[in-house]
C-alpha cells in the first residue's frame, strides 16, 4: 500500500504536475473497464437567454470540471445554486418561519404540477456509507454536540418523526459508548432498511418512513450535513485520505446524483423552457443506471 502522507506531500512537491492518488486509480480502471469516461453524464438543455437560468448552470458547469474524481467538489458547486434556490422557494410561498427552507422546497417540487419528482427513486440505490454517515452524525450530536447540533436534530426529528428519534438514539447511543464502530454500523444498516422502505421494529414500536419522509431525509438531512462538514473543514478530504475506497466514490456520486436531480426540477418549475419532464426521467435514470453500472458492489459495504 502507498504511504498517501507521502503522496500527498510529492504532489505538493511536484505540482503542477499531477498524479493519481490510490482510490483514483482504482476509480480510472473500473470506469475503463466499462469503456466509460465519466461516471456522470449531464442532460442535454435547449437554447434559453434567461439570466436566471444561466446562473444556476454556471455553478454547474464549475462542478462538471471536477469530475470524474471529484464528486464531492461537483456537489459544492450545485449546492451554490440549489442553497439560493431553497431560500428563494421559502420566501416566494410566506412559509412559516418553524418551517426550514428544505421543507419550503420539498414541498415545492412534490406539488408543482411542472416537476416530474424523478429524484424520488434515487433512493432505492442509496449506500450504506451515506446512511453510517447519517446515523454518525445524529448519534456524534447528541453525545457531542456542537454550535451546528440543534438546528441538525430539528431537522432530523422533523424528519424521522419524535418517536424514531428517540427509539433510534435510545436503541444505538448505549452501543456506541461500548463500540463506535459497531454502532455506526448497525445504526447505519437500521436507516438504510428506512429508506429503502422497509417497516422496523424498536421495542416491539414499529416504524416506517412515507416517500416524502425519505425524500427529506435525501433532501434536510444528509445534502447539507455532507456541504455542511465540508465548508466549516470538519472533515479529511476523501480522495486523498488513506483509507478511501471506491465506496467512499459511491458515497460522492450518489449524494451528487441527487443534488443533479434537485437541479433539473429546478429548470422545470421555473419554466426556462430548457428541459422538459421525460428528459428529466430520462437523465435521472440514465445517470442511476451508470452509477449502477459501477457501484452496485459498493452499496451494501
Amino acid at each position: 500500500m502507498q504511504d498517501t502522507k507521502q503522496l500527498r506531500i510529492s504532489y505538493n512537491n511536484e505540482w503542477p504536475i499531477k498524479f493519481l492518488f490510490p482510490v483514483e486509480q482504482q476509480l480510472k480502471k473500473l470506469l475503463d473497464d466499462h469503456n466509460l469516461q465519466q461516471a456522470f453524464i449531464p442532460a442535454k438543455l435547449n437554447l434559453s437567454s434567461d439570466q436566471e437560468f444561466h446562473s444556476l448552470l454556471g455553478h454547474f458547469l464549475e462542478g462538471l470540471d471536477q469530475l470524474p474524481f471529484r464528486p464531492d467538489a461537483a456537489f459544492d458547486a450545485i449546492w451554490k445554486a440549489l442553497d439560493a434556490e431553497f431560500f428563494r422557494v421559502k420566501d416566494e410561498a410566506c412559509a412559516p418561519q418553524h418551517e426550514s427552507r428544505f421543507e419550503s422546497f420539498l414541498n415545492k417540487v412534490s406539488t408543482d404540477s411542472n416537476t416530474c419528482k424523478a429524484f424520488y427513486p434515487l433512493a432505492n440505490v442509496i449506500p450504506m456509507q451515506t446512511c453510517e454517515f447519517a446515523a454518525k452524525r445524529i448519534i456524534k450530536s447528541k453525545i457531542e454536540p456542537d454550535q451546528h447540533s440543534e438546528q441538525f436534530l430539528k431537522r432530523v426529528k422533523s424528519c424521522l418523526g419524535n418517536d424514531l428519534y428517540v427509539s433510534f438514539l435510545s436503541k444505538y447511543e448505549p452501543l456506541w459508548s461500548a463500540s463506535p464502530e459497531e454502532a455506526q454500523r448497525k445504526s447505519g444498516a437500521f436507516l438504510r432498511r428506512l429508506v429503502l422502505g422497509e417497516e422496523l421494529d424498536i421495542n416491539s414500536i414499529k416504524f416506517s418512513l412515507t416517500s416524502e419522509k425519505i425524500a427529506s431525509f435525501l433532501i434536510s438531512i444528509i445534502m447539507p450535513q455532507f456541504r455542511n462538514e465540508r465548508f466549516h473543514g470538519t472533515t479529511f478530504p476523501p480522495f486523498r485520505s488513506s483509507v478511501a475506497k471506491l465506496k467512499t466514490y459511491a458515497h460522492g456520486y450518489f449524494i451528487l446524483q441527487v443534488a443533479y436531480a434537485l437541479l433539473l426540477e429546478v429548470f422545470l418549475y421555473r419554466n426556462f423552457g430548457v428541459i422538459d419532464q421525460n428528459s428529466v426521467e430520462e437523465a435521472v435514470n440514465k445517470n442511476r443506471d451508470i452509477f449502477l453500472k459501477l457501484f452496485d458492489r459498493e452499496l451494501k459495504k
